[in-house]
């Protein structure tokens, strides 16, 4: 059975995938960057990295539009920082917040999370509109799983994952000719 050295327990292989995507695990193998930003993991010398941002009081923390419009510029220096590293890139957000469900006398208390597409962005990317969009996407999912006939009830936001990934488009960089026998077909 393999052994994680962060969180010092030995896990089935079986659960391993599951394991290394757990929250647990992921608050061991965190990295402090700067201000409420930490390098979560990084991959293949840096083309794929994961980054948590976290609210910086208990006000923000009670209100997901107020937490996503409090860290707009940690993420806009984040998204710079590696559009300078990397020419292009692909970026999704997973948001995390804490919802109760009172059914039971005592509630549960679970984590969800909510995620994004992919992004792909190049130097001349328009932050505002992105994060715009990101923001009511965001928003959007938390609402409606509110609202669905789940029961669950908003506590508060945990924190925002940005996932990073060096992005290298195919570039066409060759002219291959076509065999004579399509060369020679009419189509008109």
């Amino acid at each position: 059975m393999p052994y994680c050295s962060l969180c010092n327990i030995t896990v089935d292989r079986k659960r391993w995938t599951g394991h290394v995507r757990s929250n647990t695990h992921k608050n061991n193998s965190t990295v402090p960057i700067c201000d409420n930003v930490e390098l979560i993991k990084s991959a293949f010398k840096g083309r794929i990295a994961s980054y948590k941002v976290v609210a910086s009081n208990e006000e923000v923390r009670n209100s997901p539009s107020l937490f996503l419009n409090n860290i707009k510029n940690q993420i806009k220096s984040l998204i710079n920082h590696s559009l300078q590293t990397h020419t292009c890139i692909k970026v999704n957000f997973e948001f995390f917040c804490t919802f109760l469900l009172i059914k039971n006398e005592p509630g549960e208390e679970t984590m969800k999370s909510f995620c994004t597409k992919n992004f792909t962005l190049h130097f001349n990317y328009d932050f505002n509109a992105l994060y715009t969009n990101v923001e009511c996407q965001l928003l959007k999912k938390v609402e409606d799983f509110e609202e669905r006939d789940s029961g669950w009830t908003f506590l508060s936001t945990s924190h925002l994952e940005v996932n990073i990934n060096k992005y290298q488009p195919l570039s066409g960089s060759r002219f291959i000719n076509l065999p004579k026998s399509i060369q020679s077909k009419n189509y008109t």
